[in-house]
């Protein structure tokens, strides 16, 4: 093989050597993920009792022969109790990955979580000294005893992911047709849910709650039942995604940009259905989108991404009134308005992105910014509080609090 020694290029020896490093890291990664462990490894506590999700410092990684590509690079943010988290950042930012780190859907070997923490305050089944769910006392069919427990999802052994994932934590998908089987009904893939996730539920059980789940979500069973996807409007297949998440009756919703294929006015019933449903399921949804107008209008918390770390969170008023990172401006001014003239250009932020295998020691964003000073050409710059509940990664601030 020919080595290549032009710049910005990798000579074969160095892919080989890149590979082999790879290689031992990725086994060391699957050998811990699908160990056997005691409940007792990954068990936790949460920093603050109002939280239903704690993200903090998460490192998700995916090797590759050209490099160590860093999708999430010490990502932290709270998901609170009954509460609408948005995220929002441009595609590459690692909003995606966070959300399929935090269900353990990262493709291994290749994709792994290397380090961090993704606690989860979980209702989990009260079992006996054989390990089997206890029946509620009084309760109908498919009712156990529950107790609270806080899990550690990074650090859960793969084969036990089940007891959160589909149950604890659901995901809506950004394409339903992708996400739903061709060559099942409606019916029979919405029964699996229940039959998965409850203990001895039987085949009537499990139809009885997915047409309460189809009603849920506006849709009559009688005709969608035993209807196949493609016989459905994207629209009602999106619908069906949503009362499969909720078959289960979870904790936590993640929505991962679950408007983008639908036309505007399907996007506002939707909108309108997932706030409506968390309010009756009374829990929580992280919603992870591009678009700030959604944001605007479903979110509690706002978190900002971008190159794979957090650069700003705060409230819904704070990120839209009172923006303090350059990028979030940016992205701001790029939004069009009913107000913008036909004859003025959109706003685009100038230049792109870093390489995400060779990501600088400075600020990412230091090339593109227009308020950028010499500190920023120093180390990345940490998480600044500037109100209660508003932090920012940048050193304008760290300026700022120095001088008062």
């Amino acid at each position: 093989m020919a080595e290549k020694t032009n710049k910005g290029y990798l000579t074969g020896k160095e892919i080989r050597a890149i590979t082999k490093a790879n290689a031992k890291e990725m086994k060391r990664l699957e050998a811990y993920k699908n160990r056997k462990a005691e409940e007792s490894e990954f068990l936790s506590e949460m920093k603050d009792p109002k939280n239903i999700l704690e993200i903090e410092d998460l490192h998700t990684f995916f090797f590759t022969e050209q490099g160590t590509v860093k999708a999430v690079n010490g990502v932290s943010y709270d998901v609170p109790k009954n509460s609408v988290v948005g995220v929002v950042g441009e595609s590459g930012c690692g909003k995606s990955v966070t959300s399929m780190s935090v269900m353990r859907l990262i493709q291994g070997p290749a994709g792994q979580i290397v380090d961090g923490s993704i606690r989860f305050n979980a209702y989990d089944y009260k079992r006996n000294e054989k390990g089997e769910p206890i029946p509620k006392a009084g309760g109908k069919e498919g009712e156990f005893e529950m107790e609270e427990k806080i899990y550690d999802i990074a650090k859960m052994p793969i084969h036990e992911i089940h007891r959160i994932r589909g149950k604890q934590i659901a995901m809506i998908f950004q394409e339903p047709m992708t996400s739903l089987n061709p060559v099942f009904t409606i019916g029979e893939q919405l029964d699996e849910v229940t039959l998965i996730h409850v203990p001895g539920a039987t085949k009537e059980l499990a139809k009885a709650k997915s047409e309460e789940m189809l009603r849920l979500v506006g849709i009559i069973p009688e005709n969608v039942y035993n209807a196949f996807p493609h016989e459905l409007s994207g629209g009602m297949r999106q619908r069906v995604m949503i009362a499969m998440a909720l078959a289960a009756e979870p904790r936590l919703i993640i929505a991962d940009e679950p408007t983008t294929a639908l036309d505007v006015t399907i996007q506002a019933q939707i909108l309108d259905l997932l706030q409506d449903i968390k309010t009756k399921i009374d829990g929580s949804i992280l919603l992870i989108t591009h678009d700030l107008g959604v944001i605007a209008e479903m979110a509690d918390y706002v978190v900002v991404m971008y190159a794979g770390k957090v650069i700003e969170k705060g409230t819904v008023f704070e990120i839209f009134q009172d923006p303090k990172h350059p990028y979030t401006i940016g992205l701001q001014k790029s939004k069009p308005t009913m107000t913008l003239d036909d004859s003025t250009e959109l706003y685009n932020i100038p230049g792109n992105v870093p390489n995400p295998i060779n990501m600088p020691d400075h600020c990412y964003f230091k090339e593109r910014c227009a308020k950028c000073t010499a500190k920023c050409s120093g180390d990345y710059p940490g998480m600044i509080q500037v109100s209660p509940t508003h932090f920012v990664a940048c050193h304008l601030y760290d300026e700022e609090n120095e001088n008062g």
